[in-house]
């Protein structure tokens, strides 16, 4: 049963910003963005955070989305929904 509670955009966006050096540094991410529920504000305290990630074309990119999703589950305590552009 999802339970409702106000928005967390302004966290989940607060926690990227505050982390987006690292992000940048560690994975080489190009673009990071919210949608899905939590940019809509219809999300409950159920939902997971849906992220789009851009990366550059190289190898080894599997292996950087992974860790990346583990540490933004980390991050927000919260199921991270990874997502590229292609």
């Amino acid at each position: 049963m999802s339970t409702t509670s106000p928005s967390s955009l302004p966290i989940v966006l607060s926690e990227l910003n505050s982390h987006i050096d690292k992000i940048r540094g560690t994975y080489g991410v190009t673009r990071l963005g919210v949608f899905g529920s939590v940019s809509r504000r219809e999300d409950t305290l159920d939902s997971d955070i849906d992220i789009l990630v851009d990366f550059p074309p190289e190898k080894g990119i599997y292996r950087k989305f992974i860790h990346l999703a583990d540490e933004l589950e980390e991050i927000f305590g919260r199921s991270v929904d990874l997502v590229t552009v292609k």
